[in-house]
């Protein structure tokens, strides 16, 4: 009979290892799966189309989805709260995000799955900027706001 390579201990030591190995790789794609959950590197969604034709710019700069709901934080650059036509301004976005949602394909799947879509309107990247909070269900795509 031949006799192994191994020592029974370093049978047992090789085996530790391979477990420990498994281990750690278990525990570095369950820790990368939650992170990029948590910090998603890219936004899904383009709403430069809001904007388009318009002095303003707009830009999704934030995107998190969860079981019950989608939020955006979307930023119409250029719209200031101090201009003479500020409330014909935020009805007009109110109402180009409020067709945009409906009409995204990513966002009208999270609709069609019962979730809300909440979008927080900003004239800049900061949050004191908001200017509109919008929360949408599907019927708000077939009956409007």
């Amino acid at each position: 009979m031949p006799r192994s390579l191994l020592l029974p201990s370093e049978k047992r030591d090789a085996k530790e290892y391979k477990v420990l190995i498994k281990f750690l790789l278990f525990g570095f794609v369950f820790v990368y799966a939650g992170y990029t959950r948590l910090f998603p590197d890219d936004v899904p969604i383009n709403a430069e189309i809001i904007a388009l034709h318009q002095p303003e710019t707009s830009e999704v700069i934030s995107y998190h989805s969860t079981d019950d709901y989608v939020k955006l934080i979307l930023v119409i650059e250029g719209v200031s709260k101090s201009s003479n036509n500020f409330t014909s301004r935020k009805v007009y976005y109110l109402n180009k995000t409020l067709e945009f949602t409906c009409n995204n394909s990513i966002l009208k799947s999270q609709l069609a799955d019962s979730k809300f879509v909440i979008i927080d309107l900003l004239t800049s990247p900061y949050e004191s900027s908001q200017f509109a909070n919008m929360r949408i269900a599907s019927d708000d795509c077939v009956n409007g706001i």
